[in-house]
């Protein structure tokens, strides 16, 4: 599996959903699922459409994922500056990280 192929996917698709609306977050995340060397769910950060609460963009895109396949997943995990020039630390938070674990992610990569 070529890791950076994914990561130029995630990283133009992130910038594509995120200047549609730029100043809803201060962080542009994405998040995509890959089995099977093939992208089968993409995420990204976001409100939910009534309420403040956010989404985190692993959430986002294990929510839209079959359970079984999870478990023979990687994820991927980016976070883009907001002037769209270079990635940042994304670190799945605390919460992120504990359903990861509960879905039976086996290996997450993530921007430095």
């Amino acid at each position: 599996m070529c890791i950076k192929k994914f990561i130029q996917n995630i990283y133009n698709k992130t910038l594509e959903k995120k200047k549609k609306c730029p100043n809803e977050l201060r962080c542009w995340h994405g998040a995509a699922v890959i089995y099977q060397n093939n992208i089968i769910s993409f995420g990204i950060n976001h409100y939910k459409k009534h309420g403040s609460m956010s989404i985190h963009a692993e959430k986002d895109a294990i929510m839209k994922c079959d359970r079984e396949k999870l478990k023979k997943s990687v994820l991927i995990v980016i976070r883009i500056s907001r002037d769209g020039e270079k990635t940042m630390i994304s670190k799945p938070c605390h919460r992120c990280a504990q359903l990861i674990k509960s879905v039976g992610i086996p290996r997450v990569y993530y921007s430095i």
